[in-house]
């Protein structure tokens, strides 16, 4: 779950960076990571979390192609993000 937080901080400060979002986590690359870091964290560590690790894999994966191809429109909508902490 921690390990899964910080790639999946990476991923998302590394799509923010490319999209101009890196404003509202702090600016840079790192501020972000840290914020992102600590807010996946509590997502899939809260009690309420039925944490999917092959979900979260999936989610990870999903991000990391957003990123890649530069994808800044692209929609979560059915994404296994949803859906890591159970339905």
């Amino acid at each position: 779950e921690t390990t899964f937080a910080l790639q999946m901080a990476e991923a998302v400060c590394s799509l923010y960076e490319q999209c101009g979002y890196l404003a509202a986590y702090g600016d840079t690359i790192e501020a972000c990571e840290a914020a992102m870091t600590e807010l996946w964290e509590a997502y899939v560590t809260d009690a309420s979390c039925d944490y999917d690790p092959a979900l979260a894999q999936e989610c990870l994966y999903e991000v990391q192609a957003l990123a890649e191809a530069g994808d800044c429109d692209g929609s979560s909508e059915g994404s296994a993000c949803d859906q890591i902490c159970g339905p």
